[in-house]
């Protein structure tokens, strides 16, 4: 079959630990797989991949650890040194960092890739819904808002396409 290629998988497991060695178990499993499925499950694991990796760390891990430096440098935004916004800052990006983590679950997880998708789907377009709200009703925002606008709404369409397609 021209259309098919055979794809070899390794599965790695740890049977026992026993002090400071680990005994592995090595299987092989052979899969056919149909070149066009494989392509799209490749594209699919690099969309999760940038996605996850991006909401996890620039609006997740970043923002909580520092604010302040953080939304200065990524967005030209002065956050003030005052409790109440710094504690709405954090819980935000923590909110941001476990969504991180579940869009990368779905990369390794089967049965976690369509709420990845959803996910990934609720925070790029909900964030640049709310963004373009705010540049109709309250003007137009610096140029790294802009271009934080743009990237989260290729982001969300790509993870909509991704998810339609592991739909159908």
């Amino acid at each position: 079959m021209t259309y098919e290629e055979l794809l070899l998988y390794f599965s790695i497991k740890t049977l026992k630990y026993s002090g400071a060695s680990f005994v592995i178990k090595l299987n092989l499993v052979y899969i056919i797989i149909n070149k066009k499925h494989l392509k799209m499950e490749i594209f699919n694991i690099i969309v999760l991949l940038i996605s996850g990796l991006l909401v996890f760390t620039f609006a997740g891990v970043l923002r909580l650890i520092n604010p302040i430096k953080n939304y200065l440098k990524n967005t030209g935004i002065k956050l003030e040194n005052e409790v109440n916004l710094l504690s709405e800052a954090r819980g935000m990006s923590s909110v941001m960092m476990f969504g991180g983590i579940i869009i990368v679950s779905g990369i390794f997880i089967p049965k976690m890739t369509i709420i990845s998708f959803a996910v990934a789907i609720l925070l790029f377009l909900g964030y640049a819904f709310g963004r373009s709200l705010s540049i109709v009703l309250d003007g137009k925002p610096n140029k790294l808002i802009i271009q934080g606008v743009i990237s989260e709404f290729v982001l969300g369409a790509l993870n909509v396409f991704c998810l339609v397609n592991a739909l159908v």
